[in-house]
């Protein structure tokens, strides 16, 4: 008997107007991985996607970015994933040319409707990165930004620094454990 891994993600379909139930089965001894979608409201039936070629281990990020819910790989890959919500096709994009932290150690999130990876490591290099794809699905359009732990407030220092959104003239909307902070990439400063 296979072990395994069932991962689940949920995604709303802005032009239908139906919620959809995302169940990855990933067959450990055998090496597959397949994908089968539950619309909320039609049928009755989960519907066999198929195969898929690029397996989630433990969960979908909830990341949802141009009609399409993303994921990274939990091993050693350099691609993203998305599903896109109306084909319910699975496709990859680029990571970042010159990533020097491998994937699967980043977290990855939408910020201003643009895909963002963050890897927080405050306490080891006393930084921590953000990448965000300007355009998305063009591997040249990533941008990167290095926060470095001089710049960043007392209270934020512990914690894993978490962005939310881009507002006010493309300042950074910074979430920590107990705090909201803004950070301007230009200055390299938190205000």
């Amino acid at each position: 008997m296979s072990a395994n891994q069932v991962t689940y993600g949920f995604c709303y379909s802005e032009v239908s107007r139906e919620y959809k139930v995302l169940r990855l089965v990933v067959r450990e001894q055998i090496h597959i991985s397949e994908l089968k979608i539950y619309t909320l409201g039609v049928g009755e039936k989960w519907r066999n996607v198929g195969e898929v070629p690029c397996p989630t281990r433990y969960n979908f990020c909830q990341v949802i970015v141009n009609g399409a819910l993303h994921w990274i790989h939990n091993e050693d890959d350099d691609r993203i994933y998305s599903f896109d919500i109306e084909s319910e096709m699975i496709k990859s994009l680029p990571a970042p040319p010159g990533l020097e932290t491998p994937l699967c150690a980043l977290k990855i999130l939408e910020v201003g409707n643009c895909l963002c990876l963050t890897y927080n490591n405050i306490r080891r290099f006393a930084k921590t990165d953000i990448q965000l794809m300007k355009e998305y699905g063009v591997a040249e359009s990533w941008i990167k930004d290095t926060i470095l732990v001089n710049s960043i407030p007392r209270n934020f220092r512990q914690c894993n620094l978490n962005p939310i959104l881009i507002w006010k003239e493309g300042q950074i909307l910074i979430q920590s454990y107990r705090s909201l902070d803004s950070y301007r990439p230009e200055s390299k400063r938190f205000i």
